[in-house]
């Protein structure tokens, strides 16, 4: 093989990795947002199931006027 066809098989293979690279980085980003929006779900399920959790206010009220 002559040196110009090992140039021209080291350009495709350089730009073929290249490729890859950038292939990889946006999926990286993808599955970010992705775990990023389930925990928002989660965050969000925890935070509403917390907040139902707590006594309504008439509760507190109830439990001022006893103590």
């Amino acid at each position: 093989m002559g040196d110009d066809a090992k140039l021209s098989t080291s350009r495709v293979t350089f730009a073929i990795i290249q490729k890859y690279i950038e292939t990889v980085r946006r999926i990286q980003i993808v599955l970010r947002r992705l775990v990023d929006l389930i925990l928002q779900k989660y965050l969000l399920e925890a935070a509403f199931t917390f907040m139902k959790s707590l006594p309504s206010k008439e509760g507190v009220e109830r439990l001022g006027n006893t103590a």
